[in-house]
């Protein structure tokens, strides 16, 4: 599989996510990972992390319409999952990184 490629330098993601508070943006898990896995023209850095990203969507979207159905609400007006549900869904759609070992 090998490793991640990715634009963030030695920054670690607390850095990044701080950052992006300090600017007036809300940190997502969708927001920080493009952050770091697209150059600035937005195209991805490798084809592992656009499918990586793919996947996530995929199961955020499928997560949110089995919550709407639930609560009989319409999935486009539903709230936004917390970041600990954003990562939980993250980490049900990619598993958890091994960091290279």
């Amino acid at each position: 599989v090998g490793s991640s490629v990715h634009t963030g330098g030695s920054i670690p993601i607390n850095v990044h996510k701080k950052k992006m508070i300090d600017e007036g943006e809300t940190p997502t898990v969708s927001k920080l990972y493009l952050r770091i896995h697209q150059t600035k023209g937005s195209k991805w850095v490798d084809d592992k992390s656009k499918a990586a990203y793919e996947k996530y969507v995929q199961k955020l979207s499928e997560t949110q319409t089995t919550q709407a159905s639930i609560d009989g609400s319409n999935p486009s007006t539903s709230s936004e999952p917390s970041y600990e549900q954003q990562m939980k869904i993250w980490i049900d759609a990619n598993g958890l990184t091994k960091r290279g070992r």
